[in-house]
């Protein structure tokens, strides 16, 4: 018993060192996730499965790095969810800035309030580069494989 429980400890040691994070964000499904600074790996569950990027407060004149992570890689299937934690409204737009003629044709959030989120679904293998409206220096990239 005891060796079990030091197996078990340990596992659980090297998951916190790796970075390895639970959520229980929305519905209270489990949702782990490894996550490093510029790219995020989801491992969602089967039934639940989302990814988060955050706005972070003051981020509207730190460009590329606006999104945390500003680089996801997912599954068909999963839903990236962003979450507006910046004291201004900001959007998240499909597309490769103001003058691209298809911004906002795959997934448009409209204006992302201060505390509010906006998700997508997506389906379809491919890379999906977005930023926002109101900040168009702020960018990010969502890749489906």
């Amino acid at each position: 018993m005891n060796r079990k429980m030091v197996g078990v400890g340990a596992i659980l040691a090297v998951a916190l060192v790796a970075g390895i994070v639970a959520t229980t964000r929305g519905s209270g499904a489990f949702t782990p996730y490894f996550h490093t600074p510029n790219k995020i790996l989801a491992l969602a569950s089967k039934q639940h499965q989302q990814v988060y990027v955050t706005i972070a407060n003051g981020v509207s004149t730190n460009g590329s790095k606006s999104f945390s992570p500003d680089n996801v890689q997912i599954r068909p299937g999963t839903t990236v969810v962003w979450r507006n934690d910046d004291n201004t409204p900001h959007t998240v737009t499909s597309g490769n800035g103001m003058n691209d003629t298809s911004k906002g044709k795959i997934f448009d959030s409209g204006l992302v309030g201060i505390g509010k989120t906006f998700s997508h679904k997506f389906d379809m293998v491919g890379t999906y580069d977005y930023f926002c409206t109101l900040h168009p220096t702020m960018v990010g990239t969502v890749t489906v494989k």
